[in-house]
């Protein structure tokens, strides 16, 4: 992870004031009207479908889903440790991103900088339940600390993506802090703030979790684990999945950007 004097830094261009006043906005929005939209939940959104199998009721996403043991499961069955370098160790996801850009292929996506080192070709190495496979950047979103990876022979099943993401819905987060597999964490959305395409939550990541997806109680990614705010008491930032670019390679930045 990178540090700063005010942030541990696994993103780049992340607006803290925005960030600050976003969430006092949407916290008070959240308090003042939770009462008024009670009823809300993910039955109210016909387009959302559910992680957990065709037949499963979609939950209520202010309330953690009923069988956590076989959600975090699900979650960790898609998710996988990547190494680039000695030193970089990170988290990496498997999405269905078919709901954002109508292509079928999953996308292996992880932090920028957690492959930064590896973007001319340069092989990642990956880690996916014991087994050992090598991967490419294949395109990243420098700006975003996102980057999307092609890892040939990785058989790992996509969660779905949601675009959707509320103050006070519960999330987990997944990933690798210091080195401790398929670890996770709990906790809520604090803001939103979409112009910035960033998710805020009290779930605690840390080094290593890197590019890890922080999941709504439906099963669906609302966001990569990108920072956390150091000056502050578990607040952690994530990137909006919408935000990736992965259509084409181009999408990337030169070598000296």
């Amino acid at each position: 992870m990178i540090r700063s004097r005010r942030f541990i830094f696994v993103a780049v261009g992340l607006v803290a004031s925005t960030l600050a006043l976003g969430g006092i906005a949407a916290a008070g929005g959240y308090f003042f009207g939770r009462s008024a939209d009670s009823s809300v939940n993910a039955a109210a959104s016909p387009s959302r479908t559910s992680a957990l199998g065709s037949g499963s009721p979609l939950p209520d996403l202010y309330q953690p889903p009923k069988d956590l043991e076989a959600f975090i499961e699900t979650v960790t069955d898609s998710t996988m440790v990547v190494h680039c370098g000695k030193q970089a160790e990170g988290t990496a996801v498997v999405l269905d991103m078919n709901h954002l850009n109508g292509k079928s292929q999953p996308a292996v996506v992880t932090n920028h900088h957690v492959v930064k080192k590896c973007r001319k070709n340069k092989v990642v190495r990956i880690n996916y339940q014991g087994r050992r496979l090598q991967g490419t950047v294949q395109a990243w979103d420098y700006k975003r600390d996102l980057a999307l990876l092609d890892v040939p022979g990785l058989k790992a099943p996509a969660l779905p993506v949601s675009t959707q993401a509320r103050p006070g819905e519960w999330v987990l987060a997944a990933g690798t802090p210091m080195g401790y597999r398929n670890s996770i964490s709990i906790g809520i959305v604090s803001a939103v703030v979409p112009r910035e395409h960033t998710v805020s939550t009290d779930a605690v990541v840390g080094p290593g979790s890197s590019g890890g997806p922080l999941v709504n109680a439906a099963g669906e990614v609302i966001g990569i684990n990108t920072a956390v705010w150091e000056d502050a008491t578990a607040i952690t930032l994530a990137t909006q999945v919408e935000a990736l670019c992965i259509q084409t390679v181009e999408c990337g930045v030169p070598e000296n950007s």
